[in-house]
């Protein structure tokens, strides 16, 4: 019996490999935030120590520097922080990016939900503060949303992100 299940993976595992050799495949590559706060140390600690409040730095040159690339940023919450500090030059700068789509938001909550043990006014209030500075600031609205997992995207996220226009 444990024969035969090797037997029958090894049959899937050369079959996949197979087709995928004789296909063309095309590989993805999308930059992106995926920082998550206060999640194994303090938001402070992964700002300050971490380097997080670096990627944006290295980001925003990045992308001035090489027209040809783009960045996503998923959540709001360092990105505020970090934009806060600029100066107006950078500010300016970092509005271009937006405007020629270089510099793009999707799903945009403060921070990502938690998927674990979700409320739906939790929900709620983190997509609002998240929309709702990217607005105030920069005239915007994310219209998309991408997940990693499967886990992230529960019932009540695919109930309320298309309420709000949000393409999952």
């Amino acid at each position: 019996m444990f024969i035969e299940k090797i037997q029958t993976i090894l049959i899937i595992l050369i079959s996949t490999l197979i087709f995928y050799i004789s296909c063309d495949i095309n590989i993805h590559i999308i930059p992106h935030t995926h920082l998550d706060p206060g999640w194994l140390k303090t938001p402070e600690e992964y700002y300050h120590h971490e380097g997080v409040g670096l990627i944006f730095k290295t980001v925003l040159d990045s992308l001035i520097h090489d027209t040809e690339k783009t960045f996503i940023i998923n959540e709001v919450y360092y990105f505020k922080i970090w934009y806060e500090k600029l100066t107006p030059q950078d500010k300016a700068k970092v509005k271009q990016l937006i405007s020629q789509k270089r510099l793009e938001f999707v799903f945009c909550g403060y921070v990502v939900n938690d998927e674990a043990t979700p409320f739906y006014n939790d929900i709620i209030d983190n997509i609002r503060l998240g929309h709702q500075f990217l607005f105030d600031e920069f005239n915007i609205k994310p219209s998309s949303a991408f997940f990693w997992t499967l886990l992230d995207i529960i019932v009540v996220t695919r109930i309320l992100f298309p309420k709000w226009g949000l393409i999952l």
